[in-house]
């Protein structure tokens, strides 16, 4: 058979992650090159950023030029797609490429597409197959044990021995002049319009995303008094999603975008912060045009939930050039408005609930099935909190959860006449929900939910759009977390309106009884699978502020 012709589509900028070349993304990137090339097909790597791959590797080694003889440079419309067998992108060009094919080659068949794998924590699943389903066992280019095992393996090797890496501090230096000219003129430019460049490259998480909303509040407060400001997501998986969330968050004067940069007017801004992961990508796009176009905005630069340390060197790093002004407290608001809270209300009435009943709200489901208690105790839970009179249960269902059909089951008629399931709806209906005047508890782990209730319920109290004592009392139970070793609920949920019940040595006990480090709470803190029924209802019991509540938790569960 000829050989193929193989497309690669990745720019040198994709590869950075916590502003550094990310190391596995380079041996993902050179391994399926030798692969490829050891199956001797034709290889077009197209990387429209022109920058060399030589200054990753040490000088000693033929790595160093590897990826030399397979390198292209051109726009992909300069590119003949259909002339190629195969096309492999980078998996943050998935939406991308998929629009750009559909508009420029509606003809080309996406069977024969292809995407590196993001190495990322619970990333999207892949619009096109993955890269590695080329070399599994019976693909067409399956890699046999004796390559495996051989020259692969001796290959990987070299790539660990050779590679030296570049941080950001080392990418700057490609723009030393550049970034001269930008320090200088920051220092002499009024602040009143302002361009956010962030693509939230990342996982997303609600949780997270809660915090993103608090770095840009805190980023704002630096900004004086602006009069405009844009927030551009130039991601059509998260962007999108931002949007939807977060929208009237930040105020009258800020709004979220989701543009390609070639749509942003950048002139327009007297500032545009950009998000440290994309300085480089940054840098190359504007260094044709920052003479003519940009000599009157000053330009910072930023680092969003991670902060990662790099060597400031040219002085425009954001907080150390501004003056924070306006209330921190603010910074965990999430806005929610009276007809979000009105609909809620009477969505609610309309299911038939009124002043007199206790509501009660049940988160089930996460991102993590270890982040929630066992379903029997769920069920357990559930019968517990029905056997008061007046209770009534809302269950918010993961969408596409069974929930409902699997505790149908197990409640009798009059148990389960009041017990209402809701999935689907959203997160913002949702929150507004748990804003209900008709709300008084919610239980449900560690997860997104309770972080946006947690910020519209802080936004109402702190507005004085209701009064603590109104507020429901919130419960986040939770443990030790396997999938991130960092984590600790101190740094989660203090100093908000969650009451958090931790596991730690086989007992729930509250946030302020449980440790304040991680290593000790990793030594001590149990599963959260481990909680159980009887244990929430003792903990409960035990609070003072819900003795209404009270006198239904003593009984044990059966």
């Amino acid at each position: 058979m000829p050989p193929e012709r193989i497309l690669i589509l990745s720019d040198y900028p994709d590869m950075i992650k916590h502003q550094q070349v990310h190391a596995p993304m380079i041996t993902q990137l050179y391994t399926t090159l030798f692969l490829i090339d050891h199956f001797s097909h034709i290889i077009h790597f197209n990387d429209r950023s022109s920058i060399s791959y030589s200054t990753l590797w040490h000088p000693d080694s033929y790595l160093q030029h590897y990826a030399d003889r397979f390198l292209i440079h051109r726009s992909w419309s300069d590119i003949d797609f259909p002339s190629y067998d195969r096309i492999i992108c980078h998996f943050d060009y998935e939406l991308t490429l998929q629009t750009y094919l559909h508009t420029h080659h509606p003809q080309l068949s996406h069977d024969h597409i292809y995407s590196l794998v993001n190495p990322a924590y619970k990333a999207p699943t892949p619009i096109f197959k993955t890269v590695s389903t080329l070399f599994r066992q019976g693909s067409i280019w399956e890699v046999s044990s004796t390559l495996k095992l051989g020259s692969l393996h001796a290959f990987k090797q070299d790539l660990i021995q050779a590679y030296i890496g570049r941080k950001r501090e080392d990418e700057e230096q490609r723009f030393h002049s550049l970034l001269q000219k930008i320090t200088q003129n920051n220092k002499r430019i009024p602040i009143r319009k302002i361009l956010i460049l962030d693509d939230y490259k990342r996982s997303f998480f609600i949780g997270d995303s809660t915090v993103w909303v608090r770095f840009y509040k805190k980023v704002l407060r630096h900004c004086g008094d602006y009069t405009e400001t844009v927030i551009n997501c130039n991601n059509q998986r998260t962007g999108p999603r931002l949007q939807e969330l977060y929208t009237t968050t930040f105020g009258a004067h800020v709004s979220i975008s989701c543009l390609p940069w070639e749509q942003l007017d950048l002139s327009h801004y007297d500032l545009i912060l950009v998000e440290g992961d994309l300085v480089l990508q940054f840098l190359l796009y504007i260094a044709p045009m920052y003479d003519t176009v940009l000599q009157h905005t000053a330009i910072y630069t930023i680092t969003a939930l991670k902060q990662d340390d790099f060597d400031d060197r040219y002085g425009w790093e954001f907080f150390k050039n501004s003056i924070a002004s306006g209330n921190p407290a603010a910074d965990k608001e999430i806005y929610i408005s009276p007809s979000e809270i009105a609909t809620a209300d009477t969505w609610l009435e309309n299911k038939g609930i009124c002043q007199d009943d206790y509501l009660v709200i049940l988160q089930n489901g996460s991102t993590e099935d270890k982040k929630v208690i066992l379903f029997n105790e769920f069920v357990k839970l559930l019968q517990s909190l029905l056997q008061k009179e007046k209770v009534k249960v809302v269950i918010f269902d993961v969408p596409g959860g069974n929930t409902e059909e699997s505790i149908q089951p197990f409640l009798t008629a009059a148990e389960y006449n009041n017990v209402i399931f809701v999935s689907g709806m959203g997160l913002r209906k949702d929150m507004s929900l748990i804003a209900s005047r008709y709300t008084r508890l919610v239980i449900g782990p560690c997860t997104g939910i309770l972080h946006l209730a947690n910020g519209a319920l802080t936004y109402l109290v702190n507005n004085g759009h209701t009064q603590n004592r109104h507020v429901p009392f919130l419960l986040v139970y939770t443990g030790i977390q396997a999938h991130d070793e960092a984590y600790l609920p101190y740094n989660w949920w203090r100093h908000s309106l969650v009451h958090c019940a931790v596991i730690v040595n086989q007992h729930l006990v509250s946030l302020e009884n449980s440790p304040a480090d991680i290593t000790t709470f990793q030594q001590t803190a149990g599963e959260v699978q481990h909680i159980t029924a009887q244990m929430l209802m003792d903990y409960l019991s035990a609070e003072p502020t819900l003795y209404p509540f009270r006198y239904i938790t003593g009984s044990s569960i059966d």
